[in-house]
């Protein structure tokens, strides 16, 4: 092992003070770590004896290998040419510090985000992206289809158009206990809506195309019903499931089903 990893792997340990952090019983490396302030992410998944994963930030997600060793979790970029090593471990509390032969350093906070989920709508944007990308180069004169051209699988939503939802979203925003949640619907006065999820924050990139982005199984019609005299937020998507959910005020923002909403302008918070 060359002279420089030694001092990385003993700076590690000396930070955390517990030279057996790395093998640690209580966490497994398998998780989704974030950098909430610099809007990145690390997800890291168990493959065979090593993990593979994403370093994500708001523009792009990076698939990333990783394999142990000398006790230390030593990552790099799966694609390109760019092989430079990182060097990860676990403190007690099961977030992850990350340094490099240059000895920068990020740590990164363990949250409860679902691994297998974060990956799965990273993939997707990606497949998407990528999709839409193929098209414009195989048929580069076709224009997009007009942005209120309805799915053959979309139908408007039952009720109607509410002017004190429309051209809002209800956004949800939660971070504590290690866990960061973020999600909104972006509701249209022409009855469109839009969903942006946790994943998708990190990739706004994939919604600077509005014509296919509102196009996908992420988007769909929206409408409000009262029933009973409660609100009622009703949702067909693309892929032609239907959703409803219940729009409850409160004294500060709004409940939808279980979840605290607040109703702003579709560029705040972003």
């Amino acid at each position: 092992m060359r002279p420089q990893l030694y001092l990385i792997i003993g700076m590690i340990f000396l930070l955390f003070s517990q030279p057996s952090i790395a093998q640690s019983p209580s966490f497994t490396y398998e998780a989704v770590y974030i950098i909430e302030e610099a809007k990145t992410a690390l997800i890291l998944k168990k493959r065979g004896a090593g993990f593979i994963g994403y370093f994500a930030n708001e523009t792009e997600a990076k698939k990333i290998t990783g394999a142990f060793q000398d006790d230390v979790l030593t990552l790099i970029l799966a694609e390109g040419e760019d092989k430079t090593a990182s060097y990860a471990a676990l403190d007690e509390g099961g977030n992850l510090l990350i340094t490099d032969d240059n000895l920068n350093m990020a740590y990164f906070t363990r949250t409860d985000a679902n691994v297998d989920e974060v990956i799965a709508g990273i993939e997707k944007k990606q497949t998407t992206t990528e999709s839409n990308s193929n098209a414009i180069q195989t048929n580069p004169v076709d224009e997009q289809p007009a942005v209120n051209e309805t799915s053959s699988a979309a139908k408007p939503a039952k009720g109607k158009i509410s002017s004190k939802y429309a051209n809002k979203k209800f956004l949800h925003m939660y971070s504590g206990n290690g866990l960061s949640e973020k999600w909104a619907y972006y509701l249209y006065e022409d009855g469109r809506f839009y969903y942006k999820n946790f994943t998708t924050y990190m990739s706004n990139d994939s919604y600077s195309n509005f014509s296919s982005v509102m196009k996908s199984d992420d988007a769909g019609y929206w409408a409000v019903e009262l029933i009973n005299g409660v609100e009622y937020l009703n949702l067909n998507w693309n892929d032609g499931k239907v959703g409803q959910l219940k729009i409850q005020k409160m004294e500060v923002g709004y409940m939808l089903n279980n979840n605290k909403y607040f109703l702003v302008g579709h560029s705040e918070y972003e």
